[in-house]
């Protein structure tokens, strides 16, 4: 079984054609849409006044990937966004991986295939790390709390009680 392929695509555009540049997001995404395998699509500025812009799409496998890649409905859209927009910055990323690289930046050229995993104890350290306090802080949170006059108040329900847990 292929995992899904995210495809992060930074481009640059004057920040005078913003509406322009809006509008054929959109366009891109309707058309990706319509391709089989396509999960979803979505697009982010840093900030309102930034030059900088993110697409995001994700398809389910390598194949309908390419499928859309190297499809004419691809082409015409890339085609009407030449004039104003310039791409900088392609990623394709399968899961997490990434997490753990050191910052650096693709040339677009030089993107090809699909970026390898972190080793697993990396993973698992990282997922220890974050869930077990969670559930540490839920556990405490949830437990009894006592007051003054020897009665407990439950901080998940707030019902107060005679006897306390322990």
């Amino acid at each position: 079984m292929t995992e899904p392929i995210t495809v992060t695509i930074a481009r640059r555009v004057s920040t005078d054609r913003s509406q322009e540049m809006v509008a054929w997001m959109q366009a891109g995404m309707r058309l990706a849409s319509d391709f089989p395998g396509f999960l979803g699509s979505g697009w982010v500025r840093p900030a309102a006044d930034s030059d900088e812009w993110h697409l995001l799409y994700r398809f389910d496998d390598a194949a309908t990937l390419h499928d859309w890649d190297s499809s004419q409905q691809r082409a015409w859209w890339l085609g009407a966004g030449e004039p104003f927009v310039e791409e900088t910055r392609v990623e394709r990323r399968t899961g997490i991986e990434g997490w753990f690289d050191p910052p650096h930046t693709y040339d677009v050229e030089a993107v090809s295939g699909v970026a390898s995993a972190p080793a697993r104890w990396r993973q698992t350290v990282t997922i220890f790390c974050v869930f077990f306090p969670v559930s540490l802080l839920a556990r405490t949170g949830c437990s009894a709390r006592s007051s003054p006059a020897g009665r407990c108040r439950c901080a998940c329900s707030g019902r107060w009680s005679s006897r306390c847990p322990s």
